[in-house]
């Protein structure tokens, strides 16, 4: 793919007129002034890009023009800086190579009330820039219909802020309210219950029958498997269904409110790193696959590495467990699926399998072993040996790769 170049355009230094007016926004006051703050970073400057009218301008340098082409066939305005110029506008330890130009977009309360969302977080006197932004990523997250600032919260539009909120700040409405008593009266007028997160509240999330006890950051540390903790963990029932629940086509498609379209299930045979099944479970989740069996000496759906590779998928389509992937096979195949084995040594490839209309059909894609493979014997149970052509020279793809390649071409062929 070529680079990308701007015919005619010299990057612009750190000392030029409009990188240094673009710099002046990490003053408030400035801020306030202009109505106009800095988006640091792709998530954020997507997250702009999609509230009309919002972007003024994206400062990128060269490397990030051409990694980030869609944000820059989307942007009013995109201008180029060097390395230097770009780090000038960015508080990131590392600078991502893109930083937007945006105008003010919160609103006034009486517009956010109107119509009354069903939840919304009030935020009274929140200081720290970090703390802020992840309530309202948060908020986003858990569907919640607006935010307000109140009192003397800090500036939503603070750098930390903005970049804490991880691109959720352009996602719902925000208000910003001076009387934090005020906006919980116009809330309450509006028909809002307002409850006050307080330790020494008398309610507990126990009475609504949610469990919830605070830890310190060791404790929470301790229950969680990831590099850096995120400061939640929930204890939680296993989730997986008995197999003919997921073979019954019928209740799979129920549960995914597509009754018309025959979808595909995901059989894993023996798939033991937990990165790979929980990637293939996203993949699955992804591409509207009805169902995911982990089968034969597959790793432990409950893993804490597993559950983290699906990042929420796990919870979103049904799961079978079953220990003779060889049965799970034949009972597909009685259930209607045509069992399609991912397999290198195929006897027809992807595209001739998606020309054949062979995809269109009710599938189940049998994945095998990171390492090795599917064994022969469980391989000569599918209907077809599938292989994907590999066009380079690359010896083969990944588990979840090939995975997601498979799916999505079932998918294309269901319409």
């Amino acid at each position: 793919m070529a680079s990308y170049r701007a015919p005619d355009l010299t990057p612009l230094t750190s000392g030029n007129t409009r990188v240094k007016d673009a710099r002046k926004l990490a003053r408030r006051a400035f801020r306030a002034e202009h109505r106009t703050f800095l988006a640091d970073g792709p998530k954020a400057v997507e997250g702009a890009l999609g509230v009309p009218g919002c972007v003024i301008e994206v400062f990128a340098t060269v490397a990030a023009s051409e990694q980030y082409a869609a944000l820059r066939a989307a942007a009013p305005a995109w201008t180029l800086v060097d390395d230097r110029a770009l780090a000038s506008l960015s508080e990131a330890v590392n600078p991502q190579g893109v930083v937007a130009r945006c105008r003010f977009i919160d609103r006034p309360l009486d517009h956010v009330l109107d119509p009354p969302p069903r939840l919304l977080a009030l935020c009274a006197d929140v200081r720290d820039p970090g703390n802020a932004g992840t309530v309202i990523r948060t908020a986003d997250a858990a569907g919640a219909g607006a935010v307000v600032l109140a009192g003397h919260s800090v500036d939503a539009y603070n750098a930390k802020t903005v970049r804490a909120t991880v691109g959720s700040l352009f996602h719902l409405p925000l208000a910003i309210e001076p009387d934090p008593a005020e906006a919980v009266r116009r809330l309450q007028a509006a028909g809002l219950t307002v409850l006050a997160a307080d330790g020494g509240g008398d309610v507990d999330l126990d009475d609504a029958g949610i469990p919830w006890q605070l830890a310190d950051e060791h404790a929470v540390g301790s229950l969680s498997g990831a590099v850096t903790p995120q400061g939640l963990v929930a204890v939680c029932r296993f989730l997986d269904v008995a197999l003919d629940q997921v073979l019954d086509q019928p209740v799979v498609e129920e549960r995914a409110q597509r009754a018309s379209l025959n979808l595909p299930l995901v059989i894993c045979a023996d798939v033991r790193d937990p990165g790979n099944a929980g990637t293939v479970i996203r993949t699955a989740d992804a591409s509207g696959a009805g169902g995911v069996v982990l089968a034969g000496s597959s790793v432990d759906p409950y893993n804490d590495k597993t559950v983290r590779a699906t990042v929420g998928s796990l919870w979103h389509l049904p799961l079978a467990l079953h220990a003779d992937a060889g049965e799970v096979v034949r009972l597909a195949q009685a259930a209607g699926f045509v069992v399609l084995a991912a397999d290198g040594d195929g006897e027809t490839d992807l595209f001739e399998a998606e020309e054949s209309g062979l995809l269109a059909r009710p599938v189940a894609w049998l994945f095998g072993n990171e390492a090795w493979g599917l064994p022969d014997d469980l391989a000569a149970l599918a209907d077809h040996r599938v292989s994907i052509p590999i066009l380079g020279r690359a010896e083969s793809l990944n588990l979840s790769t090939a995975a997601a390649v498979c799916l999505y071409a079932s998918a294309r062929a269901r319409g």
